[in-house]
C-alpha cells in the first residue's frame, strides 16, 4: 500500500504506475487505447500522412538473409559449372580407357603373332618391348577405368551437393523472405 492508501505498483518495464488488480473495464480500455492507436498509424501510413514505421533490425536482417543468398546463388552457379566441365572430363576419361584397351588387345595379338613366326634368339628383344607396351596399354587402361569410376562417384556428390542448395536458394530462403513480408504487412 502506498502512503495515499491505493493499492498500485511501479511498472518494472517502464516505470508507469498501474493498478495491481484491473478490472475488465480497464483492461478493455487499455486494449482499445492501443488498436486505436496502431490503426490510426496505419490509416496514416497508408494516407501518406506520416511514414511508414520500419522495424531497422528487421530490414537489416532481410538485407542479410538476401546477401547470403546472393553468395549461395553464386556457388551454386559455380558448383553447376563445375559439374559440366567434370562430366566432360569424365567422359573423356571413358573414351581414353577404351582407346587403351583396344590399343592393348591389338599389342598382345601382334605379340602372338610375332611368336608364331619367329625364332626365339631374334625375337626376344622386340617381343619383349611389345610384351611390355601392351601391359603398359592395359594398365593405363585399367587405371582411367577406375578414376572415370570415382569420378562418376563425385558427379553424383556434386549432383546432390547443388540439388540441395538449389533447394536453399530457390525455395527456403525465398519463403523465408515472403513470409517475413507477410508478416510486416498483417503487423497490425
Amino acid at each position: 500500500m502506498d502512503s495515499d492508501g491505493s493499492n498500485s505498483a511501479v511498472n518494472a518495464t517502464n516505470g508507469v504506475q498501474t493498478s495491481k488488480l484491473q478490472t475488465p473495464m480497464d483492461q478493455l480500455k487499455e486494449w482499445s487505447l492501443t488498436t486505436y492507436k496502431c490503426t490510426k498509424q496505419l490509416v496514416n501510413e497508408k494516407l501518406g500522412k506520416c511514414q511508414r514505421t520500419v522495424d531497422m533490425d528487421l530490414e537489416a536482417d532481410i538485407e542479410r538473409l538476401r546477401e547470403t543468398q546472393h553468395k549461395y546463388s553464386l556457388i551454386l552457379k559455380m558448383t553447376r559449372d563445375m559439374s559440366s566441365q567434370y562430366q566432360t572430363i569424365i567422359t573423356q576419361q571413358i573414351s581414353l580407357y577404351e582407346c587403351l584397351n583396344e590399343l592393348a588387345m591389338k599389342e598382345s595379338k601382334t605379340h602372338n603373332g610375332l611368336n608364331d613366326g619367329q625364332t626365339v634368339d631374334s625375337s626376344t628383344n622386340s617381343s619383349n618391348n611389345v610384351l611390355n607396351l601392351g601391359s603398359d596399354f592395359r594398365q593405363n587402361a585399367e587405371m582411367m577405368r577406375n578414376v572415370a569410376k570415382n569420378g562418376e562417384k563425385l558427379l553424383l556428390a556434386l549432383k546432390f551437393f547443388t540439388s540441395n542448395l538449389s533447394t536453399l536458394v530457390h525455395k527456403t530462403i525465398e519463403d523465408t523472405i515472403v513470409t517475413i513480408r507477410h508478416f510486416e504487412s498483417a503487423r497490425l
